[in-house]
């Protein structure tokens, strides 16, 4: 893997790992909660507290993928560079278990002279590019939802 994009996949992996604790995690939000009834059900329901729960599922899957692709990376991609890969090789992933609602897309920020910061589709070497975000519509359409509720 590409030194200079290990970085990119610890933040992530760690961003993950904080949303996975405060909420799904042993001592998160919904396996702590407090009405008795509900509490197990719901903390039962959706597997908190251990490792088969839809972050972590997420979570793996999203690493897996970035590492993937920045281990795969060669530099004759044609126009994609490495953060338009990742966000391609996460669609395919993520649509693969089903926990995406659309394909995530990558942008791109550069400050211009004034200091204003302007959001970019595509990367540009002649901008002055200065972050990139990711963005995972993470979820299911409502009708994909009733059908695997009723299996």
């Amino acid at each position: 893997m590409f030194g200079r994009y290990r970085a990119i996949v610890k933040a992530v992996d760690g961003l993950f790992s904080e949303v996975e604790k405060y909420s799904f995690g042993k001592n998160g939000v919904i396996s702590k909660f407090s009405a008795p009834v509900v509490k197990t059900s719901l903390a039962d329901g959706l597997n908190a507290g251990k490792s088969s729960n839809p972050i972590s599922k997420t979570r793996n899957a999203v690493i897996g993928a970035m590492r993937a692709v920045i281990d795969s990376y060669k530099d004759d991609n044609g126009d994609l560079t490495v953060a338009d890969l990742i966000a391609l090789g996460l669609s395919e992933v993520l649509s693969e278990i089903n926990v995406l609602a659309s394909d995530v897309e990558t942008s791109y920020y550069e400050v211009d002279e004034d200091g204003t910061v302007i959001k970019n589709d595509d990367y540009d070497r002649e901008k002055n590019i200065t972050s990139l975000m990711w963005t995972i519509p993470l979820g299911k359409d409502y009708k994909l939802l009733k059908q695997s509720a009723s299996l």
